[in-house]
């Protein structure tokens, strides 16, 4: 069976705590890209994390996200070959950040473009 895959750039709050999250449940193997190096590393290594979900009665359930993996947002080969295979994206980086991130979106789309020609929807989680 073909695993469908999914990137969510930015693995922060918003990355982990909702879309990454909503991409695991719906079956996708999550790859986030971030350069903090130690959110990489230990989302690599695991292969999950926990999300803490919070009820408005003050209860809460822990829950692990599965199926997951990090690159480093600076490696920048190892990026536009994700982006190149990938079914699905998101961002969730900060306004500041996407500058920084432009270009290598831009490669990735265009070397997808060259390979299949399949477009890519990305949903951007911007604020």
């Amino acid at each position: 069976m073909i695993k469908k895959k999914a990137i969510m750039y930015g693995a922060g709050n918003i990355g982990r705590g909702f879309i990454g999250q909503l991409f695991s449940k719906s079956g996708y193997e999550v790859c986030f890209i971030d350069v903090n190096e130690t959110v990489v590393d230990e989302l690599s290594r695991r292969g999950e994390y926990p999300v803490r979900v919070l009820f408005t009665d003050k209860k809460y359930k822990d829950e692990i996200v599965q199926n997951v993996r990090a690159i480093n947002g600076r490696d920048t080969e190892a990026v536009v070959e994700e982006i190149t295979k990938t079914d699905i994206m998101a961002t969730a980086v900060g306004v500041n950040v996407l500058p920084y991130i432009s270009d290598l979106l831009a490669a990735g789309l265009s070397r997808r473009f060259e390979s299949d020609g399949k477009p890519l929807d990305i949903i951007i989680c911007e604020n």
